[in-house]
Formats: C-alpha cells, sequence, structure tokens
C-alpha cells in the first residue's frame, strides 16, 4: 500500500515538474529560432560584403569590407550562442529524462504494489 502511495506522489510530483518545464522548452525553441536568423543574417553580410568588395567603385570596397566584419562579429556572436545554448539543451534533456524517470517509476510502483524497478522481459 505504502508502495501505491508513493508512486502516486512520484507520477504527480512528476506531472508538476513537466508542467514546469513546458515553458523551458518553448524557450529553447524561441532561442534556437533566434540563433538561426542571426546565423542567417551573418551569411547575408558576409555575402553582401564580398560581393561589395569585389566591386569596381571605392565606396563599395570600403561597404563591403565593413559588412564583412560585421558579419563576422555576428556570427563569432551566433557561434557562442550556439555552444552556450548547446549546454542548455543538453541540461534541459537531462531534466526530462529525470522527469520522465520519475513518471515511470512512480506508475510501475503504483500498478505492483511494491518497491522494485521495473525489469526486462525476455
Amino acid at each position: 500500500m505504502v508502495a501505491k502511495i508513493v508512486g502516486v506522489g512520484l507520477v504527480l510530483w512528476g506531472a508538476v515538474l513537466a508542467f514546469a518545464l513546458i515553458v523551458p522548452v518553448l524557450g529553447s525553441l524561441f532561442a534556437a529560432a533566434v540563433l538561426a536568423v542571426t546565423g542567417l543574417l551573418a551569411a547575408g553580410l558576409l555575402y553582401v560584403g564580398l560581393r561589395w568588395l569585389r566591386g569596381e567603385s571605392t565606396l563599395g570596397k570600403v561597404l563591403g569590407v565593413l559588412c564583412i566584419l560585421v558579419g563576422i562579429a555576428i556570427g563569432i556572436e551566433a557561434l557562442s550562442s550556439a555552444v552556450v545554448g548547446l549546454f542548455g539543451v543538453l541540461l534541459l534533456a537531462v531534466k526530462i529524462f529525470v522527469v520522465c524517470a520519475m513518471c515511470y517509476v512512480g506508475w510501475n510502483w503504483f500498478q505492483q504494489g511494491t518497491f522494485s524497478f521495473p525489469q526486462r522481459r525476455m
């Protein structure tokens, strides 16, 4: 009986934590979209800068160099954001895994009525 009560508690606690993880997941998706737009902006600036740099006019060459420098700066910022975002996504994945494991074990304890971990049947 105690295992069933603890199992229900784990499932409920896991459900509350899963509900609390909705906002970070949506935030991660938004951050990924912003990172993609930033990367596209950097690539576009580098492309336009190279086109202007290869042109005939002096003003175009100066603007091309400036566009390339801005594109490199935005690209470095996007790359550093991608590295930090990767660690954030890994931490979020660990949190999601823990919540899923908690719900799975709790549900199993509720169904079996014993404190045992699920075993594979061969």
